[in-house]
């Protein structure tokens, strides 16, 4: 019997270790059958990936806490966060909960993530100063983070410094992750303010910098105003949500339900392309789909800008979703080669089809002279389709423009295609002060073929003093409606709208909308 008893206690023992080890509680298990790991104060979450808060550890947010100023990221580029962090509905207050007037500096301390192997790639960008992160999470792998609240303080700020060539990678909840799961996450308070004074490269999302092979972000929203300020720009990416997701990312059923102001400054030398997003900045082949915007976007200075209600630039796909908040970028410096568009500032087909579908713009897009400027997409270039979109938003640019209701201006290289089908533009107007304005698409240019088929125009919304060119079967392949057609669903049904699957009629305003609207 006592050989027995030592034999029960040494087991007992064992498991007492290995327990405190993988910091668990009594807290329940999760689907694996490991008790997570209890998080309960700012000085818990702080041990997470110190000895007996492992970094693949399962962890459950227990009560609201209070993350204090100056917080040093979880997780590096060589031993990432690769668990799982379940905020359980409760919530993450940044800054002081009692001292709303006064300025305090967030995230101060950055983690350096050059050595993580995921991001090989950015090495082009020529940022010999390394790869530095911020956020709640610096680099994150295999992961999943879910059910949490972030609440910025009023009067808090962030403030991101660099030296010479460094990227900088900045989402309130992770800087960078990798096949990881973005779950029901809000982010509300506010103002996300981001000053960087010495910063001209930068990935920055509400929720997350950038998303690497497979992450997805699903029921996802920011409820903030962001506000982001620099000196000078060279390559930026940003988004009211991310800042940029690659070809296997997707964001779905996520919005971004504040205003985007930002300052670029002055370009430098070598400046590639400032990209700003009202949800993502860059999206280099990823999904969006069921996303909104319904804040309003201002963006001034810089050069060589895409901007868009959803996207700055995407290669992906854009599906059942919409912008109903104004985009302006009328205070650019002149010569800015500016793309900009309800959905997106730049659509681009380069290794594949980039789309866009079954979706809307009822917002006013405003560019300064040298700009695209369109209702779906400022530019569109190479492979792409838009298909069974709508815009009803003022479109207006200055000189050297081209403005077009659905699309800016269509470049296609040769051997590539592009088409718009079964688009309606219902803006008021579309102008520019010196350019071409068009009902449907501003220019189409590049020696590949472009067709345009069943779209229907607002008759009445030129109103310009550049060039101005009708809907002809010669290049717009759209048809002029007066206000009573438009508002006759069987304008719509006359060119093979479906309205079993796709559109549906809105009696009270007569005109159609999109059937899941």
């Amino acid at each position: 019997m006592k050989k027995n008893c030592t034999v029960f206690f040494t087991v007992i023992t064992v498991l007492i270790v290995l327990c405190a080890f993988w910091g668990c509680d009594s807290g329940g298990d999760d689907d694996s059958g490991s008790p997570p790991g209890s998080v309960g104060s700012a000085a818990d979450l702080a041990k997470i990936g110190t000895p007996g808060y492992p970094l693949n550890g399962n962890y459950e947010l227990t009560a609201d806490i209070t993350l204090p100023a100056g917080w040093t990221p979880i997780g590096s580029g060589t031993a990432p966060f690769t668990g799982t962090f379940d905020g359980k509905g409760h919530s993450i207050m940044i800054g002081s909960t009692t001292a709303s007037s006064i300025v305090a500096k967030g995230f101060s301390s950055g983690v350096d993530i050059s050595s993580a192997p995921n991001l090989d790639f950015l090495s082009a960008w020529g940022c010999t100063g390394g790869f530095i992160a911020r956020g709640l999470f610096a680099y994150i792998v295999d992961a999943t983070i879910k059910n949490l609240n972030i609440t910025i303080s009023p009067g808090f700020s962030f403030e991101i410094s660099s030296t010479v060539d460094q990227l900088q990678l900045f989402g309130i909840v992770a800087a960078a992750a990798v096949n990881t799961a973005f779950t029901n996450i809000h982010i509300s308070g506010g103002t996300l303010d981001v000053d960087a004074p010495s910063t001209d490269r930068l990935l920055q999302g509400g929720v997350a910098g950038l998303l690497l092979e497979g992450s997805s972000m699903t029921d996802c929203h920011v409820e903030v105003k962001l506000q982001t300020s620099f000196v000078s720009t060279d390559s930026i990416a940003l988004g009211g949500v991310v800042g940029s997701i690659d070809e296997s990312g997707s964001i779905t059923d996520c919005s971004m339900d504040g205003d985007v102001e930002v300052s670029l400054g002055t370009a430098v030398a070598n400046e590639t392309n400032n990209n700003i997003g009202g949800l993502v900045g860059d999206d280099r082949g990823g999904s969006i789909t069921g996303c909104s915007m319904t804040g309003n976007m201002e963006v001034s200075g810089g050069d060589k800008n895409r901007i868009g209600g959803l996207a700055g630039h995407t290669k992906g796909s854009i599906a059942n979703s919409f912008v109903s908040g104004n985009i302006d970028a009328s205070s650019a410096v002149s010569g800015s080669d500016m793309r900009l568009g309800g959905l997106a500032g730049e659509l681009e087909g380069d290794n594949g089809l980039a789309v866009i579908r079954k979706s809307y713009s009822t917002g006013t897009v405003r560019a300064a002279d040298d700009a695209a400027a369109g209702g779906i997409a400022g530019i569109s270039k190479d492979d792409i389709e838009i298909t069974d979109c709508y815009a009803s938003g003022v479109i207006s640019a200055g000189s050297a423009s081209n403005a077009g209701s659905i699309v800016g201006g269509a470049e296609v290289k040769p051997g590539g295609s592009g088409s718009i089908t079964g688009c309606a533009a219902l803006s008021v107007s579309v102008s520019c002060t010196g350019g071409t304005a068009k009902r449907i698409v501003g220019f189409i240019s590049g020696g590949g073929s472009f067709s345009l088929n069943n779209n229907i125009a607002n008759v009445g919304m030129l109103v310009n003093s550049g060039t101005v060119s009708s809907n002809d079967a010669a290049d717009q392949n759209g048809e002029d409606k007066t206000g009573p057609q438009l508002a006759d669903k069987a304008t719509y049904i006359a060119l093979g709208w479906d309205f079993a699957d796709v559109w549906k009629w809105k009696t009270d305003e007569s005109r159609p909308i999109l059937k899941w609207q």
